[in-house]
């Protein structure tokens, strides 16, 4: 399904807002309640739920959110993931990775196929990371907190699409030498 052209200016808006904002300062706190603008409860509700089952690790229920055939862009991914059981794949590497990896939804916007979502995303790098390549990096134990923007499609009440973007170097420098 194609995204509707009148979506296109949220989409950038939204990405160009959080993107413009500064990254994670220390003692920043995440707000209690996210902000939702005009993208539809039932879709924010199934953000939060993939939220949720990520933080818990529970990868069938995350699974079950999305199309089988759901793709995944992300800044890390040489191509895109084509499907929601090699999404459970790495989604799994990352947990393992990072015990305490969690997405806080900080703000989204939207309509009933397409939700843009910013979140505060946060973990401890303590086992090493199976890369999608099969490479291994052994963990540092250094922890990393960052915004992150998410563009969700939806096909009816699943998600079919996911791009994800945030500040790779940003993270690799956190994660590997200690600082920004």
């Amino acid at each position: 399904m194609k995204t509707p052209i009148h979506s296109i200016p949220v989409v950038l808006v939204l990405t160009l807002a959080a993107c413009g904002q500064p990254g994670i300062r220390t003692g920043e706190e995440i707000p209690p309640q996210a902000e939702v603008s005009g993208a539809p409860a039932d879709k924010v509700a199934i953000i939060r739920q993939r939220a949720q089952f990520t933080a818990e690790g529970d990868f069938e229920r995350w699974r079950a959110l999305h199309t089988n055939g759901c793709r995944r862009f992300s800044p890390e991914l040489a191509e895109p993931l084509t499907s929601a059981q090699d999404m459970v794949t790495a989604i799994g590497h990352l947990k393992h990775a990072f015990p305490d990896y969690r997405l806080d939804l900080v703000r989204a916007v939207g309509n009933d196929t397409l939700v843009v979502a910013e979140f505060i995303t946060q973990g401890t790098f303590k086992h090493a990371l199976q890369t999608g390549s099969g490479m291994r990096v052994p963990p540092t134990g250094r922890s990393f907190r960052q915004r992150a923007i998410f563009v969700f499609q939806f096909s009816g009440n699943l998600i079919s699409e996911v791009r994800e973007y945030w500040d790779q170097q940003e993270l690799n420098q956190e994660l590997l030498f200690g600082g920004k």
